[in-house]
Protein backbone atom coordinates (compact mmCIF):
# COMPACT_ATOMS: atom_id res chain seq x y z
CA UNK A 1 0.00 0.00 0.00
CA UNK A 2 2.51 2.55 0.75
CA UNK A 3 4.66 1.35 -2.47
CA UNK A 4 1.51 2.54 -4.75
CA UNK A 5 1.20 5.76 -2.72
CA UNK A 6 4.48 6.69 -3.21
CA UNK A 7 3.90 5.98 -6.87
CA UNK A 8 0.82 7.98 -7.31
CA UNK A 9 2.66 10.77 -5.55
CA UNK A 10 6.00 10.85 -8.02
CA UNK A 11 3.22 10.53 -11.18
CA UNK A 12 1.73 13.23 -9.55
CA UNK A 13 4.76 15.25 -9.00
CA UNK A 14 5.73 14.65 -12.64
CA UNK A 15 2.65 15.45 -14.02
CA UNK A 16 2.49 19.02 -12.68
CA UNK A 17 6.22 19.87 -13.26
CA UNK A 18 5.08 18.90 -16.89
CA UNK A 19 2.17 21.29 -16.66
CA UNK A 20 4.70 24.07 -16.43
CA UNK A 21 6.11 23.97 -19.25
CA UNK A 22 4.93 25.86 -22.32
CA UNK A 23 5.73 22.70 -24.52
CA UNK A 24 4.21 20.28 -22.84
CA UNK A 25 0.54 23.15 -22.87
CA UNK A 26 0.74 22.72 -26.95
CA UNK A 27 1.20 19.02 -26.90
CA UNK A 28 -1.53 18.48 -24.53
CA UNK A 29 -4.17 20.51 -26.00
CA UNK A 30 -2.99 20.08 -29.59
CA UNK A 31 -2.11 16.09 -29.35
CA UNK A 32 -3.90 14.45 -26.11
CA UNK A 33 -7.01 16.97 -25.41
CA UNK A 34 -8.81 18.42 -28.13
CA UNK A 35 -9.65 15.90 -31.15
CA UNK A 36 -9.80 17.51 -34.65
CA UNK A 37 -12.17 17.70 -37.02
CA UNK A 38 -16.05 17.71 -37.20
CA UNK A 39 -17.70 16.25 -33.95
CA UNK A 40 -21.48 16.16 -32.61
CA UNK A 41 -21.56 17.48 -29.11
CA UNK A 42 -18.46 17.32 -26.64
CA UNK A 43 -16.79 21.33 -25.74
CA UNK A 44 -15.99 23.73 -27.76
CA UNK A 45 -12.76 24.47 -28.69
CA UNK A 46 -10.96 27.97 -27.96
CA UNK A 47 -8.06 28.98 -29.90
CA UNK A 48 -7.51 32.69 -30.51
CA UNK A 49 -10.38 34.22 -27.74
CA UNK A 50 -10.86 33.58 -24.03
CA UNK A 51 -12.73 30.91 -23.06
CA UNK A 52 -16.72 32.10 -22.51
CA UNK A 53 -20.02 30.94 -21.80
CA UNK A 54 -22.15 30.77 -24.79
CA UNK A 55 -25.60 32.15 -23.69
CA UNK A 56 -29.20 31.87 -25.09
CA UNK A 57 -30.65 35.04 -26.56
CA UNK A 58 -33.99 34.01 -25.53
CA UNK A 59 -33.48 32.98 -22.05
CA UNK A 60 -29.75 33.56 -21.33
CA UNK A 61 -29.76 30.17 -20.24
CA UNK A 62 -26.03 28.60 -20.89
CA UNK A 63 -26.23 26.75 -24.27
CA UNK A 64 -24.76 23.21 -25.46
CA UNK A 65 -22.33 22.58 -28.16
CA UNK A 66 -24.15 21.00 -31.10
CA UNK A 67 -21.77 20.32 -33.65
CA UNK A 68 -18.79 21.67 -34.75
CA UNK A 69 -17.42 21.90 -37.86
CA UNK A 70 -13.96 22.14 -39.23
CA UNK A 71 -11.97 23.39 -41.95
CA UNK A 72 -10.00 20.67 -44.05
CA UNK A 73 -9.03 17.23 -43.85
CA UNK A 74 -7.98 14.96 -41.35
CA UNK A 75 -4.02 15.56 -40.60
CA UNK A 76 -3.39 12.18 -40.20
CA UNK A 77 -2.98 12.66 -36.42
CA UNK A 78 -3.71 9.32 -33.88
CA UNK A 79 -6.73 11.60 -33.50
CA UNK A 80 -7.95 10.46 -36.94
CA UNK A 81 -10.35 7.11 -37.42
CA UNK A 82 -8.04 4.48 -38.68
CA UNK A 83 -9.66 3.48 -41.86
CA UNK A 84 -9.03 7.08 -42.80
CA UNK A 85 -5.36 7.79 -41.34
CA UNK A 86 -4.41 6.90 -45.59
CA UNK A 87 -6.71 9.64 -47.22
CA UNK A 88 -5.38 12.37 -47.21
CA UNK A 89 -8.07 13.86 -49.63
CA UNK A 90 -9.08 17.85 -48.66
CA UNK A 91 -13.03 17.65 -47.68
CA UNK A 92 -13.51 21.19 -49.46
CA UNK A 93 -14.60 22.98 -46.05
CA UNK A 94 -13.35 26.39 -45.01
CA UNK A 95 -14.55 28.22 -42.23
CA UNK A 96 -13.29 31.66 -42.33
CA UNK A 97 -9.19 31.48 -42.19
CA UNK A 98 -9.34 27.59 -41.54
CA UNK A 99 -11.34 28.04 -38.39
CA UNK A 100 -14.11 26.16 -36.84
CA UNK A 101 -17.62 26.75 -36.58
CA UNK A 102 -19.78 25.83 -33.62
CA UNK A 103 -22.96 24.94 -33.15
CA UNK A 104 -24.94 25.98 -29.92
CA UNK A 105 -28.26 24.75 -28.74
CA UNK A 106 -30.13 26.21 -25.70
CA UNK A 107 -30.94 23.24 -23.25
CA UNK A 108 -34.14 24.87 -22.00
CA UNK A 109 -35.89 24.63 -25.46
CA UNK A 110 -35.40 23.67 -29.39
CA UNK A 111 -37.89 26.48 -30.02
CA UNK A 112 -34.94 28.66 -28.83
CA UNK A 113 -32.15 30.37 -31.91
CA UNK A 114 -28.97 28.67 -32.32
CA UNK A 115 -26.49 30.69 -31.50
CA UNK A 116 -22.58 30.33 -33.70
CA UNK A 117 -19.09 31.34 -32.81
CA UNK A 118 -16.25 30.80 -35.32
CA UNK A 119 -12.76 30.06 -33.99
Amino acid sequence: MHRHADASAQASAWLTQLARREEFRAYYQYELSVAPGWKVGGWGPWSFRDPRVVRCAACEAAMRPLLTISSGALDGSGWDPVDDRDNDEDIGIQIGRSYEMQLYYCPLSFEHPHREVMQ
